[in-house]
């Protein structure tokens, strides 16, 4: 039973049992909140925590994710002079879970319709990325690689296919499916020349996925500030999908002290290509889903697949990728 946001018994939840576990002794939550759930991890807000009744968000994942996100949090973002999150703590499961305990974000979401926000963005992931180049952190994090980009692209077109094959489309949809296949195989020939591109670019550490529903932005009378989370798949090596979305000149002034032997131009090829790959991932997270979900389902993972389709193709004219 629940009374509408938390539990009637708090403290038999996991989450709660969890914190108790990093916390012995400590306060109870009021409520707790679920704010999410997929099948590598669900997420609930701790309300009411302490005496001034601060909130604190539970994340329950794996536990090689969730190392990867507390190194991010206590030894790389205290470093760097960047708006950061407040760590608590892990605790490891039996079951190769684990829970990691955060300050609030609080906030709002960030959003890429506003400009404001892309330069807000642009100007932290940049200061991020050029303080993380020096540092030997190639063996503390797993690489970021190019072929896995190239796993989504194949999949994604197996997907399509099966899909085609189990349903019937006739006018538009169909040929927007087309028009996705046509796009794979195009740049499945680009990509010898993807991977040379690829090895001339500039490695640091990239967070992997910059999306809306990892960042809020805090706005106050001093002005707004980024507060970034879900460092689940941060990795070591090219950040070119972080950079999707951004504003580039507000991140080219952020990196080009560091950079600067690279080139605007080399770096600016770097965030058009980082489109690309960023439609590749969504279609392969999209289109994985269309043999075993519902028919109401499908039919709204259809339309995001020819959402991707219409970005898919101006990214490839705008990375020259034809």
């Amino acid at each position: 039973m629940t009374d509408g946001l938390g539990y009637q018994d708090e403290r038999s939840h996991t989450a709660a049992r969890a914190w108790r576990r990093l916390q012995p002794g400590g306060e109870a939550p009021r409520a707790i909140e679920a704010l999410g759930a997929t099948a590598q991890s669900s997420v609930y807000r701790l309300h009411g925590m302490g005496s001034t009744g601060t909130s604190i968000v539970a994340k329950r994942s794996y536990s090689s994710s969730i190392r990867v996100e507390r190194l991010v949090y206590e030894e790389i973002l205290p470093t760097l002079s960047l708006s950061a999150l407040r760590c608590y703590g892990s605790v490891e499961d039996e079951d190769g879970r684990a829970w990691l305990f955060l300050e609030d974000a609080g906030g709002r979401p960030y959003s890429e319709d506003l400009p404001s926000d892309r330069v807000l963005a642009a100007k932290w992931l940049g200061a991020m990325h050029a303080a993380t180049a020096d540092r030997h952190l190639a063996a503390t994090f797993p690489a970021v690689e190019l072929d896995e980009y190239l796993d989504c692209l194949r999949l994604t077109r197996t997907y399509v296919l099966d899909h085609l094959a189990r349903r019937d489309h006739d006018g538009g949809s169909g040929k927007g499916f087309q028009r996705i296949l046509d796009h794979l195989d195009g740049l499945e020939r680009c990509w010898c020349s993807i991977v040379t591109t690829w090895g001339q670019m500039p490695h640091c550490l990239v967070h992997r996925d910059f999306i809306r529903s990892n960042v809020r932005v805090r706005d106050g009378a001093s002005g707004s500030t980024l507060h970034v989370i879900d460092w689940g798949r941060a990795a070591w090596g090219v950040p070119a999908t972080d950079l999707a979305g951004l504003d580039f000149d507000a991140y080219w002034c952020e990196v080009r002290g560091r950079w600067s032997h690279f080139g605007r131009a080399t770096i600016r090829t770097m965030a058009n290509l980082g489109d690309v790959l960023r439609y590749l991932d969504w279609m392969e997270g999209t289109g994985q889903y269309l043999a075993s979900s519902s028919n109401s389902e499908v039919v709204e993972m259809e339309a995001d697949l020819l959402l991707y389709e219409g970005l898919l193709a101006r990214a490839r004219i705008t990375a020259g990728l034809l």
